[in-house]
């Protein structure tokens, strides 16, 4: 995705792990087997954003204006279409050795 936009981590400002899966995760357990990037400072759990969010825009005019202006910025893509993902996604699911005591 990032080849995609044109960008490279170092363009990243935060990644935002969402629902069930980022509360039972510890960022430093998913960094040293490769489900996450090394970058451990940008990592940010999120909670329950879909449900959060569909609280807010519940009593939230500004916000529900702010996500349709953000929904025009948004782009759609389908990775299965995109010329080599598939061999670049398996490469990237080799996990590391793991060290335990």
């Amino acid at each position: 995705m990032l080849e995609k936009a044109g960008i490279t981590m170092n363009d990243i400002d935060k990644i935002k792990i969402a629902g069930v899966f980022g509360k039972f995760i510890h960022a430093s357990s998913a960094i040293s087997f490769g489900l996450l990037p090394s970058y451990p400072d940008k990592i940010e759990f999120i909670g329950n954003a879909a449900g959060n969010g569909a609280a807010r825009a519940l009593f939230d005019a500004d916000f529900v204006k702010n996500t349709e202006k953000l929904t025009e910025e948004i782009r759609h893509i389908e990775l299965a279409d995109e010329n080599d993902f598939q061999n670049k996604f398996l490469n990237a699911m080799e996990l590391k050795e793991w060290y335990y005591r």
